[in-house]
Protein backbone atom coordinates (compact mmCIF):
# COMPACT_ATOMS: atom_id res chain seq x y z
CA UNK A 1 0.00 0.00 0.00
CA UNK A 2 2.84 2.62 0.50
CA UNK A 3 4.44 1.46 -2.80
CA UNK A 4 1.37 2.57 -4.65
CA UNK A 5 1.12 5.65 -2.36
CA UNK A 6 4.54 6.93 -2.82
CA UNK A 7 4.11 6.02 -6.71
CA UNK A 8 0.85 8.24 -6.96
CA UNK A 9 2.33 10.79 -4.77
CA UNK A 10 5.45 10.80 -7.43
CA UNK A 11 3.19 11.06 -10.67
CA UNK A 12 1.35 14.29 -9.10
CA UNK A 13 4.82 16.00 -8.23
CA UNK A 14 5.69 15.55 -11.51
CA UNK A 15 2.71 16.76 -13.19
CA UNK A 16 3.09 20.26 -11.77
CA UNK A 17 6.36 20.64 -12.56
CA UNK A 18 6.08 19.07 -16.16
CA UNK A 19 5.47 22.16 -18.89
CA UNK A 20 4.41 21.30 -22.76
CA UNK A 21 4.44 23.79 -25.70
CA UNK A 22 1.53 22.79 -28.19
CA UNK A 23 2.86 23.81 -31.65
CA UNK A 24 0.44 25.23 -34.08
CA UNK A 25 -0.26 22.97 -36.67
CA UNK A 26 -0.47 20.10 -34.14
CA UNK A 27 -3.29 17.92 -33.97
CA UNK A 28 -4.45 16.17 -31.07
CA UNK A 29 -5.76 12.78 -30.83
CA UNK A 30 -7.67 11.45 -27.51
CA UNK A 31 -10.28 9.12 -25.93
CA UNK A 32 -11.15 7.03 -22.85
CA UNK A 33 -13.26 3.67 -22.75
CA UNK A 34 -14.88 3.15 -19.10
CA UNK A 35 -16.83 0.22 -17.79
CA UNK A 36 -18.67 -0.80 -14.34
CA UNK A 37 -20.56 -3.38 -13.02
CA UNK A 38 -21.57 -3.91 -9.29
CA UNK A 39 -24.13 -6.13 -8.12
CA UNK A 40 -26.38 -5.36 -3.98
CA UNK A 41 -28.24 -6.54 -1.66
CA UNK A 42 -31.11 -4.85 0.07
CA UNK A 43 -31.67 -7.57 3.34
CA UNK A 44 -34.36 -5.45 5.37
CA UNK A 45 -38.17 -6.64 4.67
CA UNK A 46 -37.46 -7.69 1.25
CA UNK A 47 -35.12 -9.85 -0.06
CA UNK A 48 -33.70 -8.03 -3.35
CA UNK A 49 -30.73 -7.80 -5.54
CA UNK A 50 -30.13 -4.62 -7.62
CA UNK A 51 -27.14 -4.68 -10.47
CA UNK A 52 -25.79 -2.06 -12.34
CA UNK A 53 -23.94 -1.98 -15.11
CA UNK A 54 -22.62 1.22 -17.22
CA UNK A 55 -20.05 1.52 -20.24
CA UNK A 56 -18.53 4.35 -21.63
CA UNK A 57 -16.68 5.62 -25.12
CA UNK A 58 -15.48 9.07 -25.87
CA UNK A 59 -13.11 10.09 -28.56
CA UNK A 60 -11.60 13.93 -28.44
CA UNK A 61 -9.79 15.09 -31.95
CA UNK A 62 -8.19 18.98 -31.75
CA UNK A 63 -6.08 21.12 -34.08
CA UNK A 64 -3.62 23.51 -32.76
CA UNK A 65 -4.78 27.31 -34.44
CA UNK A 66 -2.35 29.00 -32.73
CA UNK A 67 0.93 27.90 -30.08
CA UNK A 68 -1.16 26.74 -27.32
CA UNK A 69 -4.64 26.86 -28.72
CA UNK A 70 -6.09 23.44 -29.33
CA UNK A 71 -9.80 23.78 -30.99
CA UNK A 72 -11.75 20.32 -31.75
CA UNK A 73 -14.53 18.18 -30.86
CA UNK A 74 -15.36 15.63 -28.10
CA UNK A 75 -17.85 12.90 -28.76
CA UNK A 76 -18.83 10.05 -26.69
CA UNK A 77 -21.58 7.54 -26.18
CA UNK A 78 -22.65 6.16 -22.81
CA UNK A 79 -24.78 2.77 -21.86
CA UNK A 80 -26.42 1.84 -18.41
CA UNK A 81 -28.56 -0.97 -17.34
CA UNK A 82 -29.82 -1.33 -13.95
CA UNK A 83 -32.16 -4.55 -13.11
CA UNK A 84 -33.46 -4.98 -9.52
CA UNK A 85 -35.09 -8.54 -8.88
Amino acid sequence: MKKILSLSLLFICCGFLATAQIKKGAVLLGGQIAFSDAESENTNNQQQTQKNNNALFRISVGKAIKENTVVGINAGYGSSKNEIF
